[in-house]
Order: C-alpha cells, then sequence, then structure tokens
C-alpha cells in the first residue's frame, strides 16, 4: 500500500499549504527578533516561529518527531 508524505508528514503539510503566509511572517519574525524583544503576558521571550506554528495549528512537537523522521529516511536512503 502506497501512502502519501502529507499523511507522513501532517505538520508539515500544514506549513506547506500556507507557505507564502510562512515566508512573510517569518521575514517579519527575523526583523522583529533583530529589533524588537516579544514576551508574553509573564514577561517570558516567545519564538516568534513558535508562535506562527501556534497560529497554524502546528505541533511543534510533531514537527520535530517528522523533521527527524525525514532526515532518518534520507540516511537510509544514501546508504543503499
Amino acid at each position: 500500500m502506497e501512502t502519501s508524505v502529507s499523511s507522513i508528514y501532517p505538520e508539515h503539510k500544514k506549513l506547506d499549504e500556507r507557505q507564502q503566509e510562512a515566508e512573510v511572517l517569518s521575514a517579519f519574525f527575523e526583523w522583529l527578533e533583530t529589533d524588537h524583544v516579544i514576551h508574553d503576558h509573564n514577561g517570558s521571550y516567545q519564538n516568534p516561529k513558535w508562535l506562527m506554528y501556534n497560529y497554524f495549528g502546528v505541533d511543534r512537537d510533531a514537527l520535530e518527531k517528522e523533521r527527524r523522521h525525514m532526515l532518518q529516511t534520507l540516511r537510509e536512503q544514501d546508504k543503499t
């Protein structure tokens, strides 16, 4: 049975579907990190990309697991 990439990596699919928005927001966040500081209501620093992931409904932990799986798959393919 063939499995689609989007079913294996659903968090990446969410980002891919909003790629254009993500690029604009990422550029803004880079500027914001350079010239400004982002704090939450408790005064703690908030990573702007994490805020974007949250806005897009992307689970950061699941996204990281997907990235690691992708890298492992590529490493295994390189061995063959």
